[in-house]
């Protein structure tokens, strides 16, 4: 199952997302959350997500000479944090691999949600710009995400 939300607070995403109680790695078995996408590989991100990285790309800032978002009338630029699509297991596969041990159930989760991330990144993903003050969709092919 997927559930897509949008990230409208960049400070409640980051202590969300970074809580010591580490609520999205406590499951996964020991993976951690890792880099992915063409848009990260292009920033030159790999490996495992780091929070200095991670709130500054909640914030926007892809460079210190690229802020993403648009200029308000009132001259602030508005930017969306983020995106949180979060792929659930049916609970069943969750308990057999959980209670019942099974790893390969979980890296199987993983490596599904890895290649449906892929597949959205390569079909699905689009920006918004604004052309003559009128807002247009753009396709785009280089997601970053963890």
């Amino acid at each position: 199952m997927l559930s897509v939300s949008k990230v409208k607070n960049t400070a409640q995403a980051a202590s969300y997302y970074n809580s010591p109680d580490q609520y999205y790695d406590k499951d996964s078995g020991g993976v951690t959350s890792r880099w992915g996408g063409k848009g990260a590989e292009i920033l030159g991100l790999e490996g495992e997500v780091g929070s200095d990285d991670f709130n500054r790309l909640l914030e926007g800032r892809i460079s210190p000479e690229v802020q993403l978002g648009k200029i308000s009338d009132g001259g602030v630029i508005e930017h969306v944090p983020a995106w949180d699509l979060t792929f659930s297991a049916p609970k069943s596969l969750s308990i057999i691999a959980l209670v019942g041990g099974d790893s390969r159930l979980a890296e199987a989760h993983i490596k599904a949600s890895q290649e449906a991330m892929r597949y959205i990144e390569k079909e699905y993903a689009l920006t918004r710009v604004s052309n003559n003050g009128k807002a247009e969709y753009t396709k785009v092919d280089n997601l970053v995400y963890a």
